[in-house]
């Protein structure tokens, strides 16, 4: 089984109403509350037009 993992980004100068692509960030942490996130998902920081720093938010299945 192939699980196709989304990469999401945010930056202090994009805006939530853009895609979340490197090319056209999010701004806030409240509009990656509101998207529903899957295992192997990432949500990465930009940090300036130099470079990035990244955060892996792991998300595990739960079974009951």
């Amino acid at each position: 089984m192939i699980i196709k993992t989304k990469t999401y980004y945010l930056a202090s100068t994009g805006n939530d109403k853009n895609k979340g692509t490197i090319n056209s960030p999010w701004k806030t942490i409240k509009k990656i509350n509101e998207v529903h996130l899957l295992p192997g998902d990432k949500v990465l920081f930009l940090e300036n037009l130099q470079g990035c720093r990244h955060m892996t938010m792991g998300l595990q299945a739960l079974r009951f």
